[in-house]
């Protein structure tokens, strides 16, 4: 409406850790479990009349290049690897981070949306 041309692209994470174990908890495939999610949420948004996108990546289609991205990350030192073997952004090590939301690191709290992770070298 405003005369801009916009590429509506909603990104779909068809894989993380709580996906594995769901999937392993139902005896079903990784994939067979995101696909009846995934599903549903076009079904829903169908019955809303919610427009699709133009694009929809899935994050397994992507998975070389976020490994090249945080192979990069670590060898800049922006990201390090904890002993349980994830790799953690080192948020204090990026100036800017939190100003798009307008929140400063000590407006951060780790734990708010998911378990705190205790092999981190800083909660955040």
């Amino acid at each position: 409406a405003s005369g801009y041309e916009v590429t509506y692209v909603r990104n779909i994470t068809d894989i993380d850790d709580k996906i594995i174990k769901r999937a392993a908890e139902n005896h079903e495939s990784i994939h067979a479990l995101t696909q009846r999610f995934i599903d549903a949420m076009h079904a829903d948004a169908d019955a809303l009349g919610v427009q699709r996108p133009d694009f929809e990546p899935r994050a397994t289609q992507y998975i070389p290049q976020m490994l090249a991205m945080i192979a990069q990350l670590e060898q800049n030192g922006l990201a390090y690897q904890a002993a349980d073997g994830d790799v953690n952004y080192a948020v204090r090590k990026f100036e800017g981070y939190g100003k798009l939301s307008g929140k400063s690191l000590e407006d951060l709290r780790a734990g708010e949306r998911v378990d705190v992770a205790t092999d981190k070298n800083d909660p955040l």
